[in-house]
């Protein structure tokens, strides 16, 4: 399948790193976020990695969502990280620069070509309820009408939602193939040291808003002009953790919402595994299986945790495939930059085989 309403973007890369100087961190050539074309028409300015992460989140373009836009919001007081380079924020983190740009560039294409981007899955009356409710959301990004969505969830830890590394520059790629894209922003516990106790106690509150997102654009299919059937789920490290609960037989699976299955489930260096539900792995929908073989961030244990997953999925006789890389690192995203380049473009001809 391919599309799009969004016409790709190229942006060349200069290499550069550290603090953005003052008069540095500019977006457009004047400093502005706007450039105008030889007719006069303005649009907005591409981003590109000199720009400061204080300037990113000002662009007018995400002013309907800019706290989503880049994770670490409890670091935002410190004198530093506003004045961080893109660059350099991208190197210290092992993440592809190119790939970042060009999926914060796309958002921009998409706040041009649309009013809405940004939508609320909790009610008014929900979140003034419940202000925690606030930090919830998605972004949405339209393909081809009535096609079916890819569910994007983006990992942290449970302490941060990514989606500028695993949520934007994925749905660049499956928007280019056509598919229409959502991506999950849930309630983490920002500012907080992932811990076993803390991810028990917060996947349970980030299902919550997993299964509560899923159900809004399911009732809303026909507003999204997007399919009910055979959707798919990505998630990214913790993000991964949440879609494959969904796929179980249990308290957190889809069944527990009265919502279909997913018809694959994509999960990037994840893929938890629990002996109190063993018994529920039967139910996993098709699920392919993109891991690092040495993962330093999650550790070894957690490698093995993947790879026993694998070979219980296998022993039931799932419908599965699996790439292990040796020269990626957590949080490769797309894998642009690294051997896991291509893993997207394997795992949506596995979606398009289940469906």
């Amino acid at each position: 399948m391919k599309a799009g309403k969004i016409v790709k973007i190229t942006v060349s890369v200069i290499v550069l790193g550290g603090l953005a100087a003052a008069g540095n961190y500019f977006i457009g050539r004047d400093g502005s976020y706007y450039q105008t074309a030889k007719d006069g028409s303005q649009t907005y300015a591409y981003i590109n990695e000199k720009n400061s992460f204080g300037h990113i989140v000002k662009h007018p373009a995400f002013s309907d969502f800019s706290d989503f836009i880049i994770p670490w919001k409890d670091r935002w007081n410190s004198l530093v990280m506003p004045y961080q380079t893109l660059r350099s924020v991208c190197d210290m983190n092992h993440y592809n620069t190119k790939a970042i740009i060009n999926g914060f560039n796309f958002m921009l294409d998409v706040c041009e070509n649309q009013q809405q981007v940004f939508y609320r899955y909790y009610s008014e009356a929900e979140m003034k309820e419940d202000q925690t409710l606030e930090a919830c959301g998605l972004f949405f990004i339209p393909g081809e009408k009535n096609a079916p969505f890819a569910f994007v969830v983006p990992g942290g830890g449970f302490t941060a939602v990514c989606s500028f590394g695993e949520g934007f520059p994925v749905a660049q790629k499956l928007h280019e193939e056509g598919y229409n894209v959502f991506i999950l922003q849930y309630r983490v516990a920002t500012g907080q040291t992932t811990t076993n106790e803390l991810i028990k106690s917060q996947e349970a509150i980030a299902n919550q808003d997993f299964g509560k997102a899923m159900g809004y654009i399911l009732d809303h299919a026909d507003k999204f002009q997007v399919s009910s059937e055979n959707y798919s789920v990505w998630g990214f490290s913790a993000g991964g953790r949440l879609s494959q609960l969904w796929g179980l037989d249990n308290e957190y699976g889809y069944q527990r919402y009265g919502l279909p299955s997913p018809a694959a489930a994509m999960l990037a260096y994840s893929g938890w595994y629990d002996e109190d539900f063993a018994g529920c792995y039967g139910t996993q929908p098709p699920t392919f299986f993109a891991y690092v073989k040495e993962d330093k961030v999650i550790g070894e244990q957690n490698v093995k945790d993947i790879e026993k997953t694998i070979d219980i999925m296998k022993n039931l006789d799932k419908d599965i495939e699996v790439r292990a890389y040796d020269h990626a690192y957590h949080g490769f995203g797309t894998g642009a930059g690294t051997d896991a380049d291509g893993w997207m473009d394997e795992a949506i001809s596995f979606w398009e085989k289940e469906m």
